[in-house]
């Protein structure tokens, strides 16, 4: 338990107990020594039991962030357009740090098939898939989702994707499968990370 010491406010001369630590501040002149209701700029209405230590509180820093942003016509570039010339670097200035010149560029380690199964043409696909199946798992009497619409689902390739990449994009190569139907028959069959 902290050390309390007695110290007496400046202004209204009222004691009051505080911590070691607080009577030092007040000492070497840290802090102004005055109680809550003589220190400047404190609406103490907020500090009664139940509330937060901050409530009515006034702010300095909320001030000087909406001065620091210049808002509105207070802004140097309010009404201003930028040059095409200027587009122009700022895009060549970003086009020039891409791949190697990247500051975050680690080798080239994103494997093919990760690149694969994020491009645009695989998106497509399932798409494409979950269309004709009409949003719905293709496992007659699923356990898992009962054939709902919906929820959960996987664009599963009836013919694998690592065996017959001339097959990956095509729509009739695709099924739905619910998420948990999906993970269970690749467990069963030892297939995990293979779709």
């Amino acid at each position: 338990m902290a050390k309390k010491v007695l110290v007496q406010c400046p202004e209204c001369k009222e004691n009051r107990e505080v911590t070691y630590g607080q009577s030092w501040n007040i000492k070497t002149n840290k802090c102004s020594g005055k109680c809550h209701q003589c220190a400047d700029g404190r609406n103490i209405s907020g500090l009664e039991k139940g509330r937060g230590w901050n409530k009515g509180l006034e702010c300095d820093w909320v001030k000087h962030i909406v001065h620091k942003k210049l808002l509105g016509k207070d802004n140097p570039m309010f009404g201003k357009r930028m040059s095409e010339e200027s587009k122009e670097l700022m895009r060549l200035a970003k086009f020039g740090r891409m791949g190697e010149l990247a500051n975050n560029w680690q080798g080239g380690i994103t494997s093919q098939n990760m690149i694969l199964r994020t491009c645009a043409k695989y998106q497509i696909w399932r798409n494409l898939v979950f269309l004709r199946d009409n949003f719905t798992c293709q496992n007659k009497n699923c356990e898992f989702c009962e054939n709902k619409m919906g929820g959960k689902l996987h664009a599963h390739h009836i013919k694998s994707f690592a065996k017959y990449p001339e097959l990956r994009f095509e729509v009739s190569n695709g099924t739905t499968y619910c998420e948990d139907f999906h993970l269970k028959s690749k467990l069963h069959c030892g297939l995990v990370g293979i779709n």
